[in-house]
């Protein structure tokens, strides 16, 4: 029987309803398992990577060109890994009893944390991750042939993260913006930071980042990150200092009455009041015709302390 943590869940709109897919750490085997409900009866479970391994909390789970991918860190090396079906790329590397699945490793080291989200134009995909080397909030992108230089977004110590990207075609011109939400360490506070050109507060001037809650004390992980069809941010997340997990979605215009921190840009639920938990994980996910906290899936999963 697995024993999953480190749920990453994705909700796809067919013409039968939605259904789900997921990728998580089996904790008995210390293999990756991606399952899903296509058939609508019942779960199918693909092995990712071999038993025995030692793949990281930053398992993330997205779809480029119609097939799943998943970064994840192989913990033994702190390394980033990037996989995808074995026919995009022509081998198994993922293990040697691994027949459906190629795992690349790029050259960059990773603490716990990754969050994969693709640009659906190109279907070329970012990863963010906690970096290895200095605490801090790093992004690698997919150019389409290479991954691009690592660029920074907060040097805070960050304990948990996930990322979207939302594209639009204005004027002949394609952009996509990225949304990112994350835990702060240093200050005990969920964030959100997106891209800006040039007129933002952290990464640069590139990004703009706000706290969403504060004075949490420890999520040990557990923040995940979802958008409404207009592109408004909700985050799921623990309070270790209530033992509850909240979902935060920003309303904006100060209309809100805020999460502990007060900024009236969010509204702020306790879904649960669960006791403490033990390396908390959440997952947030709207089918494409929903919008902000109607009809949303919330999982979450927790070793009990």
């Amino acid at each position: 029987t697995d024993f999953p943590v480190y749920i990453s869940l994705h909700m796809i709109d067919e013409t039968a309803g939605a259904s789900a897919r997921m990728v998580y750490l089996d904790l008995n085997d210390r293999k990756i398992e991606y399952v899903d409900d296509t058939d609508g009866s019942f779960w199918m479970s693909r092995m990712v990577t071999s038993a025995g391994g030692n793949p990281g909390r930053g398992i993330s789970l997205a779809f480029a060109n119609d097939n799943p991918v998943i970064s994840y860190v192989d913990a033994s090396y702190s390394d980033l890994k990037y996989a995808q079906p074995a026919s995009s790329k022509g081998g198994p590397t993922c293990g040697a009893d691994i027949t459906g699945w190629d795992c690349q490793t790029f050259g960059i080291e990773s603490k716990f944390h990754t969050s994969l989200a693709v640009d659906y134009y190109y279907d070329n995909p970012n990863i963010l991750f906690e970096y290895y080397s200095v605490d801090g909030l790093r992004l690698t992108h997919y150019d389409g042939s290479d991954w691009e230089d690592p660029i920074s977004i907060s040097n805070s110590d960050i304990e948990s993260l996930d990322q979207k990207i939302v594209c639009s075609f204005v004027g002949g011109i394609y952009t996509c913006n990225t949304h990112v939400a994350y835990f702060d360490n240093t200050t005990d506070s969920v964030m959100y930071a997106h891209t800006v050109t040039n007129t933002g507060n952290c990464g640069g001037g590139d990004w703009q980042c706000e706290t969403v809650d504060g004075n949490l004390g420890s999520t040990y992980g557990g923040v995940d990150l979802e958008l409404d069809t207009s592109s408004k941010p909700s985050i799921s997340y623990y309070n270790s200092t209530a033992d509850q997990i909240k979902v935060a979605y920003r309303v904006g215009n100060m209309t809100g009455t805020g999460c502990s921190t007060g900024n009236g840009d969010w509204e702020c639920d306790i879904v649960e009041g669960v006791g403490f938990l033990s390396d908390p994980q959440t997952a947030l996910a709207f089918t494409e015709s929903n919008t902000a906290c109607t009809s949303a899936c919330l999982l979450y999963t927790s070793r009990r302390g």
